[in-house]
């Protein structure tokens, strides 16, 4: 008499439940890991916008303050027609170069809010102006 195959795989031949739950935790702290790696991409990305926008607009309040001739020793501030959380700064003080008459150190500044927190990027510049200039500007001592 012959005997039928059985429906069931031999022991050897099968996942036992303690391969599969290894499995699945293998899987699980994969996609964690993953999880957390796109949200620092994502944060990073937002924080690169930022940089990137307010280097943008220290160019433009460059070009717009040297169009007016602003650069009066002192501080002046402003913000950003629609864009909101975006302020800016310009400052100018006289060189500490003493025989360097006519020579300006300009910092502009340009902060806003990211994360709950403020960032601040700044660029430093000199602006010299010739004694005649100077007459002219009123910034003779």
């Amino acid at each position: 008499m012959k005997t039928q195959p059985s429906r069931f795989l031999p022991p050897t031949d099968a996942f036992i439940l303690l391969e599969v739950l290894l499995g699945v935790a293998i899987l699980a702290s994969s996609l964690l890991a993953l999880n957390a790696a796109i949200g620092q991409c994502i944060r990073s990305a937002r924080a690169i916008d930022g940089y990137t926008l307010s280097e943008v607009l220290i160019d433009q309040i460059i070009w717009e303050l040297d169009e007016q001739k602003e650069w009066l020793p002192g501080v002046i501030e402003g913000e950003f027609e629609g864009m909101e959380g975006f302020t800016w700064a310009q400052e100018i003080v006289e060189s500490e170069y003493e025989e360097e008459e006519g020579l300006f150190r300009r910092i502009i500044q340009v902060q806003w809010q990211d994360r709950g927190g403020s960032v601040t990027e700044q660029v430093e510049t000199f602006i010299y102006r010739s004694p005649e200039e100077l007459e002219e500007m009123d910034f003779a001592r």
